[in-house]
């Protein structure tokens, strides 16, 4: 792919190869993302109903962009991920293309979500004792493992927004929309940061999502993520 001696400025993990040297022929065939978000009316209406009653609180955090970015459809290139991840190294988080090496930065994660690159350091706030997100009406969420639909629906009402309704429709942004994840079921761990969140503090989320990009990057490199 490049001339030999170049080959110490691409480094690369003792043993690791570019999936463009390893794939088979089948590799791609039947595979799919499940985890990738799907729009949908209903999705749209909660996020313009929260708005009205939480929108500054999404300011003050730095996440109503994001938040107001998960209500485009955004539809998966899977010939072109693909293509792409080809070039992908998992040892140093970078596609390695002829003319160099090339891979996408905290700076591009603000650019295109609005997303605070400093704040509170994120896995502070996961480290903190206590995991349970427990609302009255709808039960222990963290234990439930439910399914974004199922979720969307129980967390709906009709009267004013909650605290307990503000806090489920984070978790379901933060789960669905923003985070890659392998599951189509809730990431607990983001219980911790829809309660951050929801209290208007201001976390550094762009290198956290970053770095779950990167996690997702090579989770689908190495099959776990189809």
């Amino acid at each position: 792919m490049f001339p030999p001696e170049l080959s110490s400025l691409y480094p690369l993990a003792v043993g690791e190869k570019l999936l463009l040297h390893s794939v088979q022929l089948d590799w791609f065939g039947g595979k799919y993302l499940d985890s990738w978000p799907s729009n949908s009316r209903s999705w749209n209406d909660w996020v313009d109903r929260v708005e009205k009653a939480k929108g500054e609180v999404w300011k003050s955090a730095d996440i109503y962009d994001a938040i107001q970015l998960s209500k485009n459809d955004i539809s998966m290139d899977k010939n072109l991920l693909y293509a792409a991840l080809c070039y992908w190294s998992i040892s140093t988080n970078s596609f390695h293309f002829r003319f160099g090496m090339m891979g996408p930065t905290v700076l591009d994660i603000v650019a295109l979500t609005g997303l605070r690159p400093h704040g509170e350091e994120v896995s502070a706030i996961l480290g903190m004792a206590g995991s349970t997100c427990h609302f009255p009406k709808y039960g222990t969420i963290y234990d439930n493992s439910l399914r974004y639909s199922k979720y969307l629906d129980v967390s709906k009402s009709e009267t004013a927004v909650t605290k307990e309704e503000h806090l489920s429709f984070l978790f379901t942004w933060l789960s669905k929309h923003l985070f890659c994840d392998s599951s189509v079921n809730m990431i607990k761990q983001c219980t911790k940061l829809a309660f951050a969140l929801a209290a208007g503090r201001k976390l550094a989320l762009a290198p956290f999502l970053l770095s779950n990009l990167y996690h997702g990057c090579t989770e689908i490199i190495m099959s776990k993520f189809l």
